[in-house]
């Protein structure tokens, strides 16, 4: 999946929820979503 889109990591997740729930952890206080 990385190389496809000349990215150097690439992340996969079996439901939406996981996907969400991983972005939320990787977040800090003050950080914004786009």
């Amino acid at each position: 999946m990385a190389r496809l889109d000349g990215a150097k990591h690439a992340l996969a997740f079996s439901s939406g929820v996981a996907a969400i729930s991983a972005v939320v952890q990787i977040l800090s206080q003050g950080d914004h979503i786009i």
